[in-house]
């Protein structure tokens, strides 16, 4: 495997996290606000 190679796997991977992290930012924030909503 070359660097290239290795530098688009990392950027790929990176971006599932940053994406997978944004939806369970959206989660917490939607459970946080019907919480509010219930109390």
């Amino acid at each position: 495997m070359g660097i290239k190679e290795c530098e688009y796997l990392c950027a790929s991977f990176e971006q599932i996290i940053n994406a997978q992290n944004r939806i369970l930012t959206f989660q917490i924030i939607l459970l946080f606000e019907s919480g509010k909503i219930l109390h």
